[in-house]
Parts: C-alpha cells; sequence; structure tokens
C-alpha cells in the first residue's frame, strides 16, 4: 500500500507541474544566457576581437549548437548567404588580408610547373590545379580564402583566371566574421595561419624579392616557361624579371582591402569550401538574431 501511495504522489506532482516547471526555467534561462552571448560575439564591431571572443566562445558546447541552429531559431531566412560559381580574372581580385607571403606564393608551383603553361596561356585555374582546394571569394571582387593561390597565378600571368565559390558579401569584414563562424560551427575553433619573417612583398624590396624567389623555382619551373614562350623566355633571368615585374604590378594595383592579418584569417581546409558555403547558402549557420526561436 506504501508504494502505490508514493506512486500516486509522485504522478500528483508531476501532473501539477511541481518538477517540470523548474526544469523549463533552467532551460529558459540557459537560452536567454547562450542568447547574450552569442549577441554580444556578432555585434562586436572589431574583426579581430570577433576571432579572439568566437575562439572562446565556440569551447560551450551550447554555443556550438547554437551557432549550428540557424535553421531553427524562428526565422529561416535571415541566415542564409547566397553563393555562386565564380570565374575571374586575377587582375580584377583584390586582397583583403594586408600581407602576401612570397614563399608560399611561388612553393607551391615552383613544384607544380604543369601548372605553368594553363597560367602563361591565360587560361581557368580549378581546384584541381591546387591540390583539391577552391578559392573563396566575396562580391566577384574580394579574396576571402586563397591568396596565395591567386598571388601565384598573379605571378605568372595577370590575365589568367581562377574559379572561386562567390559570396554575396559585399563588407569585406562581414564576409570573413561568416566564413569564421561556419568553420568554428564545423570544427570548434577558428582558423588562423602564419607569414614567414621578411616574406611579406608588400615589405619587401625588389632585390630581396629576386633573390628569395628563386629558392623556390625548379630547373621544370624554368623550362615550362622556355616551353611555352620560347621567343619571350631564353634564359632564368628572363623568367625572373617576368615574375617581378607582374609582382611590383600587385603591390601597386592591388593593395590590400583592410589592414587584417593574415594570422585571423578563414581558411577552409578543414571543413572544404563547397560544404561551408553550401551551409551558409541554406542558413544553417546561426549568425543574426534571434539566435533562439522566441528569443
Amino acid at each position: 500500500m506504501r508504494r502505490r501511495t508514493h506512486g500516486s504522489s509522485r504522478r500528483r506532482s508531476g501532473s501539477g507541474g511541481g518538477y517540470s516547471a523548474p526544469q523549463r526555467r533552467n532551460t529558459s534561462n540557459a537560452n536567454d544566457v547562450t542568447s547574450k552571448k552569442m549577441s554580444r560575439l556578432f555585434s562586436q564591431p572589431n574583426y579581430n576581437a570577433f576571432v579572439k571572443q568566437l575562439g572562446q566562445a565556440i569551447k560551450d558546447p551550447k554555443v556550438r549548437l547554437t551557432l549550428k541552429k540557424g535553421l531553427q531559431d524562428g526565422v529561416k531566412k535571415d541566415d542564409m548567404i547566397r553563393s555562386t560559381r565564380a570565374i575571374t580574372k586575377v587582375s580584377k581580385l583584390q586582397p583583403i588580408q594586408k600581407e602576401i607571403d612570397l614563399s608560399k606564393s611561388l612553393s607551391y608551383v615552383g613544384a607544380h610547373p604543369e601548372n605553368v603553361k594553363p597560367i602563361l596561356e591565360g587560361k581557368t585555374l580549378t581546384s584541381k590545379n591546387f591540390g583539391g582546394k577552391l578559392l573563396v571569394t566575396s562580391k566577384g571582387k574580394h579574396i576571402v580564402d586563397g591568396h596565395h593561390r591567386w598571388s601565384q597565378t598573379y605571378m605568372i600571368n595577370p590575365d589568367a583566371k581562377v574559379e572561386s565559390v562567390d559570396l554575396n558579401v559585399a563588407n569585406p569584414a562581414n564576409a570573413l566574421v561568416a566564413s569564421q563562424a561556419v568553420i568554428a560551427a564545423e570544427t570548434s575553433k577558428v582558423s588562423s595561419r602564419t607569414v614567414g619573417k621578411g616574406e611579406d612583398i608588400y615589405s619587401m624590396s625588389s632585390a630581396d624579392i629576386e633573390r628569395k624567389m628563386q629558392r623556390h623555382l625548379t630547373p621544370a619551373f624554368y623550362r615550362a616557361f622556355y616551353k611555352v614562350r620560347p621567343n619571350q623566355f631564353k634564359t632564368k633571368k628572363d623568367v625572373h624579371n617576368h615574375l617581378l615585374s607582374n609582382i611590383l604590378r600587385l603591390k601597386v594595383q592591388h593593395k590590400p582591402a583592410t589592414s587584417i592579418s593574415r594570422g585571423v584569417m578563414p581558411v577552409f581546409d578543414d571543413v572544404g569550401a563547397k560544404k561551408a558555403t553550401a551551409k551558409l547558402e541554406r542558413g544553417e549557420v546561426n549568425l543574426k538574431k534571434p539566435f533562439v526561436k522566441g528569443a
């Protein structure tokens, strides 16, 4: 009899809301706290500070879960960022980050001289030419990810073209915020890279550039130039002068759009540009209020 009485007591308290109501309040409070965290994060006007705060916030499982609930915040289309496949002449693109690393620009193409021919011929370079990595751009102008794929192509031929996923975001910093957000949602971390000391072409002299670039140029790289344009390229010096001329043009005509360092730039390698931008296009990443349904 005592068992039956005890059981009926639990049922009465449950039906009366004695246990469920506090649980709802706790859930509501937790959602409010998470929503406020997200609001503070995405209202941060300084991109560098945003990246630092995102790196800390994403360690909270509730923040990461909320960041991935763009389709469950009560407003389905508010977080959507349209993207398209673009083919753009490299001379029409502008870097967002303030440094371009000479070593990172030439080391890949120096080791893959098969890319020299299509670049010199002004053809379109795709992810197949860059180890499966696709550039990400915004509004057909700014480079979000793939600065050194762009620069190595430019150094050989500014009239060559590159394929990219192009985000429909006009403001460069906003494109970076959305990119870091989707990367953090998928990997639980923000991405970053570095520039080698004394390797930023914007701060290097012509003599330093010519001296240092030779470290990355293989015999096969030079032969590719001689073969494609035998009348123009007969010696290593001819190749050096050609590269140097394009680098100087890049420095003058393609100054960085922001003062943002490479160290806080988004890198899609761990997620994949197609997968990440598809998530942004579907609105899966929670970028705007409301961050929690009903908040």
